[in-house]
């Protein structure tokens, strides 16, 4: 689970330094929705194909036909698998846009940290305790 959670969670990143600033959001929920959706497919599929190996089996019988419905999973998630690898070896390599974080302020410096900060700061009125 670690290891292939781990694999899948490049192409988010991909994803977002591949397209415009304004467009990472739409980018990165299409990334999910793809993920997601493509994880219903292949639960359909594999347990179709148990299912179809495994059927009106009892006893002995349906320890061998769990075992082959096994390893035909394991094989098509291996050919699956293997359309990844190609997939993401074909991927040109390009260095990331840069960093997240911003300029480090300063003590003396007055300037907004973040653009969020500066939206915040504009319509922000101090408040007067009483």
């Amino acid at each position: 689970m670690g290891i292939g959670s781990g694999l899948t969670q490049m192409t988010t990143t991909i994803a977002q330094n591949s397209v415009e600033q304004r467009d990472i959001g739409t980018a990165s929920g299409a990334v999910t929705l793809l993920r997601t959706v493509g994880g219903s497919i292949g639960v359909a599929v594999f347990g179709t194909v148990y299912a179809s190996h495994t059927a009106g089996l009892a006893g002995a019988a349906l320890q061998e036909g769990a075992a082959r419905a096994t390893s035909v999973i394991f094989l098509l998630v291996a050919g699956v698998s293997a359309l990844g690898v190609t997939a993401a070896l074909a991927i040109n390599e390009t260095p990331l846009r840069g960093s997240a974080i911003g300029p480090t302020p300063t003590a003396t410096s007055t300037a907004p940290i973040s653009d969020t900060e500066a939206v915040l700061n504009r319509h922000h009125e101090p408040a007067t305790l009483r």
